[in-house]
């Protein structure tokens, strides 16, 4: 097995030289469920488990292995994870908020903070991240911004998968109005299912390219991953006649190796899409609304009701859709949100590492001093 067509290459195998003279071997994690892995390597395919001592070392959530991970191998009894090896790049989310609860005002509106502040993992070291909708009562706009925003913010290059392309007359149409809010992304029509318009996509599939696959249920991601593959590898539903919405086919994340070369990522459907960035993210994604903060006449322009808003002008000529226009000003609160969490975890952070210096002064004290009296 050839670790170049699992995107091995000159970055992660300067990484991995440390790693080598102690005399472990490179792996690719394919799977991840609880605490146990499935790792890709030169022999073949391993189930492979975390070391005491990484699991140990292991401060956050974050550091641990997720699918896409270059990890470095002991081969024992069981193959076990020494480290992972530095990322390219990593598609995270905002998990849901769980724990406390708090309700702060942030540009005119509450939202609820605090509790659960780590990111939660995807998949790592992708090159493209194909954003599939399907023509159909998926489809939305406001979803594939914050998919986009998902994207840019990671450092991943986006391409938008139009599926079902059969169910609908006017492609141009709903070509068009992605393309207004997708910039420079492309955008391609496809049919899964008649496998019509698939050749446009493996340009991204060539041997060494890792693809990750993002979308709602029900949207055709798996029977695309089949086609792919030449096989019906992945599980496929039928789409609910009552709600029209798809059903939970894919129940966890998995890295596919191709025929070709080249690896596909495939994951769960996403039901919310909560971004974890920052405010300069939110801004490079609708880097066209950006560009107009400039030609307001007032420097701390709100941009809701001031004379001369270049932002209202454009909305009131036509020029800014206001559906865009409200979708950015929801990802900007949420990433703000966000922040006041991080801060706040931050804060709670410093305050236990000082509990914890300050009860191993207080032991050592103690030991020191009963250490006197026995003497």
């Amino acid at each position: 097995m050839h670790l170049t067509s699992f995107g091995w290459n000159s970055f992660f195998s300067e990484q991995f030289q440390p790693f080598q003279a102690e005399g472990l071997i490179p792996g690719r994690v394919a799977m991840v469920q609880k605490q146990s892995y499935v790792v890709f390597h030169e022999q073949g395919e391993s189930p492979a488990r975390l070391s005491g001592r990484f699991r140990y070392q292991s401060q956050t959530p974050g550091e641990l292995p997720t699918v896409g991970d270059w990890v470095a191998i002991q081969l024992a009894d069981s193959m076990l994870i020494q480290a992972v090896l530095p990322r390219k790049n990593c598609l995270t989310r905002t998990p849901p908020i769980s724990g406390g609860r708090k309700l702060r005002a942030i540009h005119g509106e509450s939202m609820i903070i605090g509790g659960t502040t780590e990111e939660q993992l995807i998949a790592a070291n992708i090159d493209t991240g194909f954003i599939v909708t399907s023509l159909d009562d998926d489809f939305s706009l406001g979803r594939l911004e914050r998919y986009l925003t998902l994207l840019r913010a990671n450092r991943i290059a986006p391409v938008i998968v139009l599926n079902k392309a059969d169910l609908q007359d006017d492609l141009a149409r709903y070509r068009e109005q992605v393309q207004a809010i997708a910039a420079e992304t492309p955008v391609f029509c496809v049919s899964a299912r008649q496998q019509r318009g698939l050749e446009a996509l493996t340009p991204y599939l060539t041997p060494g390219c890792t693809a990750c696959f993002l979308g709602s249920s029900g949207v055709g991601k798996s029977t695309m991953i089949n086609a792919f593959l030449g096989a019906d590898r992945q599980k496929t539903g039928q789409i609910s006649e009552v709600t029209g919405k798809g059903r939970h086919v894919t129940t966890y994340r998995e890295l596919i190796p191709l025929p070709a070369g080249g690896v596909l990522i495939d994951n769960p459907g996403i039901r919310e899409v909560k971004i974890w960035g920052e405010q300069e993210d939110i801004n490079r994604s609708f880097a066209d609304i950006d560009m107009l903060f400039d030609s307001c006449r007032f420097r701390n322009c709100t941009h809701t009701s001031e004379p001369g808003c270049a932002v209202l002008a454009a909305i009131q000529h036509g020029e800014l859709d206001e559906r865009r226009y409200r979708n950015y000003l929801r990802q900007l609160r949420e990433v703000d949100a966000l922040a006041m969490r991080k801060h706040d975890r931050s804060r709670l952070d410093v305050r236990n590492k000082k509990r914890k210096l300050h009860a191993k002064d207080e032991y050592r004290l103690t030991r020191r001093n009963r250490e006197r009296r026995e003497h």
